[in-house]
């Protein structure tokens, strides 16, 4: 059976069509079809790149979260510690 090879418009993707089968509304459907599949193929990396994207801004704001709360916990430890040393006779904590 001959074959026929097509260029798809969009893409440097060749196919192997059967030449019986080779026609103008062949082509536009298969044109259409990888179209279609590299469209959606593009969606589904950006929609994951963007998914990507907010779980390393959630988990970047809560590391400085916690790092925010951890250097007001040792300086509120630190003036605690301090207040201890000059009056020793206080034992409320």
């Amino acid at each position: 059976m001959k074959h026929k090879k097509i260029r798809c418009a969009n893409e440097r993707k060749v196919a192997l069509v059967p030449f019986c089968f080779f026609s103008l509304h062949y082509f536009s459907y298969l044109n259409f079809l990888f179209f279609k599949l590299f469209y959606l193929k593009k969606m589904v990396k950006q929609f994951f790149h963007f998914l990507c994207h907010c779980c390393c801004c959630l988990w970047l704001r809560r590391l400085s979260c916690n790092l925010k709360n951890h250097f007001s916990s040792k300086k509120k430890n630190e003036a605690h510690f301090l207040k201890k040393e000059k009056n020793p006779l206080s034992t409320s904590d």
